[in-house]
């Protein structure tokens, strides 16, 4: 009850931090004018943003007004597929072509935002920023916001990130991030998203807190004042538990309720749970379909393909492109480039399967496809 009540005041309670100035480039009506591309490239201007076509490898670079601090960066932009880029800025004051760079991809969610106040070799202030593509890269840019925060709001970003809690996934079995600290308002909207997560961890309070008992408790103790200093001692080790735990507590009880919310009592065409979406639902649905032959599955990268194998035993999934000529069934999870024409399957590169018809759909871009005439 007392990590429920905390927990609502920690969240009712919690001031509104706003993310700060921001610096903003819209390529749907800017193009790439006043950016520098260290190779030609091919260009087409679309409503909703450019499309560019990198022939070889490619670093494209936005001039900044000198010592723009910076601490947070949302690009919105679509790749084929999953595409490798990697971020590239030049900080104040280092040597004319001293650039760092950060690795990350850019898919076809549409939105790729990064606390860059959590990468270990951001400076902050930088006077250059910009794109690194790989050759054969195709990717829509519609815009770009580099944000900073406000000193005033650093308190509020503290106490809001403190009471983020992060969701259950795979590692949780093993591992819990616990409370953290966010700097910036990018880095407590992706605070887990990333690994390591965003900001630093909150334990340092807990730490200093217990240091500072001690040291008061040993002082009294070095004067003589010996049942105070223990006293002080044993209460400042059991008040930082007790913060401790209720914030942990408060985690676990916020999970629970959101697992009860999404997947108890929530209608069967939608329930989900944790970080699988919809997985689960669709691994329960598909044993009477498939019987026991193996079926041809076209799965999204982030769910493995194990789960299937496990939930439609002695129905096994075939994964390999090679080994699902000839299969009847055709499972499609969260495949939004899988398609159905009038011959079959459709994927990136053509036909995947001969005319049949869809048997189970289970959400826009998940369903069971049964091939009719091979």
């Amino acid at each position: 009850m007392l990590a429920s009540l905390l927990l609502s005041a920690g969240l009712l309670l919690a001031p509104a931090a706003q993310a700060a100035d921001a610096v903003q480039w819209d390529f749907a009506t800017q193009g790439v004018q006043g950016w520098h591309l260290t190779h030609d490239v091919q260009m087409q201007q679309e409503d909703d943003g450019l499309i560019i076509r990198a022939n070889e490898d490619t670093v494209m670079l936005w001039t900044l007004p000198a010592r723009t601090e910076v601490d947070g960066m949302t690009l919105r932009a679509l790749g084929e597929g999953t595409t490798p880029i990697s971020l590239v800025w030049h900080a104040t004051g280092d040597a004319e072509n001293a650039f760092r760079q950060f690795p990350t991809v850019i898919d076809d969610d549409g939105e790729l935002a990064i606390g860059l106040s959590d990468l270990p070799n951001f400076p902050g202030s930088i006077d250059r920023f910009g794109f690194k593509l790989p050759a054969g890269a195709t990717i829509l840019f519609q815009s770009l916001a580099l944000t900073e925060t406000h000193d005033s709001d650093r308190l509020g970003l503290w106490w809001q990130s403190f009471w983020t809690f992060d969701a259950i996934s795979m590692r949780t079995i093993n591992f819990l991030w616990g409370p953290r600290l966010a700097s910036s308002q990018a880095s407590l909207d992706t605070m887990y998203q990333t690994e390591p997560a965003g900001g630093w961890t909150a334990n340092w309070l807990f730490y200093g807190a217990a240091l500072m008992g001690g040291i008061a408790g040993g002082w009294l103790l070095w004067n003589g004042k010996r049942a105070l200093g223990i006293t002080v001692i044993l209460w400042t080790l059991g008040g930082v538990w007790l913060v401790y735990d209720v914030r942990m507590s408060a985690e676990l009880l916020h999970n629970a309720w959101v697992e009860h919310a999404q997947w108890v009592v929530a209608p069967d065409d939608k329930r989900t749970l944790r970080d699988s979406d919809d997985a689960f639902r669709v691994l329960e649905a598909l044993p009477p379909l498939l019987g026991e032959e193996p079926y041809a599955l076209l799965s999204t990268e982030g769910f493995s393909s194990n789960f299937f194998r496990y939930a439609t035993y002695p129905a096994l999934p075939v994964t390999a492109s090679g080994a699902q000529a000839g299969l009847r069934h055709w499972v499609v999870f969260h495949r939004a480039d899988v398609t159905v024409g009038s011959g079959g399957l459709v994927g990136r590169t053509g036909p995947l399967t001969g005319p049949g018809e869809i048997v189970e759909r289970f959400s826009p871009h998940s369903f069971l496809f049964r091939v009719t005439q091979p």
